[in-house]
């Protein structure tokens, strides 16, 4: 059980340690890098991330020093804590430091993989991040967690774009009127918007001893035989 923020993000550290890769990232030559500057605490921030209900369609690159007063910063772990458009807080663990691309210049590339919960709204998300490292010590009640240091930005904004996703199961236009059934009947929307809420409902809540995927492929094949 996690009983303090500070072991919550220790477990965000170790999650980290455990997955952390330091790679050379394959990216476009005319990809935009965003400057973060920790000097000023400053992040130069796209103005738009990605479009609403898209799910690791875009990845952002930041680039910061790799040093910042005596700490290698790739040694620390790296969040980015936000809340999307609508008023929801996440962080975003960032998985891949590359230390490689830009090492001439002292600095290291971070990616941002823009997720599901990141898109769920259309608007304005807000978002910094914050590099820290937490030593393990050991006091009279036991093991605790102490910050060697916590480094964060100033607050950026950018935007998600207007999805036609959700209005298609608002009945307000479908984006299958060409498509039909095995009777050559078109596929209303009202069927479409069903098998999108049984959907939903099934990666809620699986079934007992079910798994999420499993039960929407088992949704799936019955549909198909129906």
């Amino acid at each position: 059980m996690i009983t303090s923020a500070k072991e919550y993000l220790a477990n965000l550290q170790r999650i980290r340690d455990l997955n952390l890769h330091r790679e050379v990232l394959q990216i476009p030559s005319d990809e935009l890098i965003y400057n973060v500057d920790l000097n000023k605490r400053t992040v130069d921030s796209p103005e738009y991330l990605s479009t609403e209900t898209d799910h690791i369609a875009e990845t952002v690159f930041f680039a910061v020093d790799r040093y910042y007063e005596i700490y290698d910063l790739a040694d620390s772990t790296c969040i980015i804590q936000y809340i999307n458009a609508k008023n929801e807080p996440h962080i975003y663990v960032v998985p891949i430091f590359d230390v490689e691309t830009y090492a001439d210049e002292g600095k290291i590339l971070i990616p941002w993989v823009i997720q599901g919960p990141a898109t769920v709204a259309a608007g304005p998300i807000k978002y910094a991040l914050r590099f820290y490292h937490l030593n393990e010590v050991e006091t009279l009640e036991g093991m605790d967690y102490e910050f060697e240091y916590i480094i964060n930005t100033q607050i950026a904004t950018s935007k998600i774009l207007k999805g036609m996703g959700q209005a298609f199961f608002d009945g307000a236009v479908s984006p299958f009127d060409n498509v039909v059934d095995e009777n050559g009947e078109t596929v209303s929307v009202e069927t479409w918007q069903a098998l999108y809420s049984q959907l939903v409902e099934i990666f809620k809540e699986p079934e007992e001893g079910e798994s999420p995927v499993r039960g929407a492929l088992n949704l799936y094949w019955t549909i198909l035989d129906d």
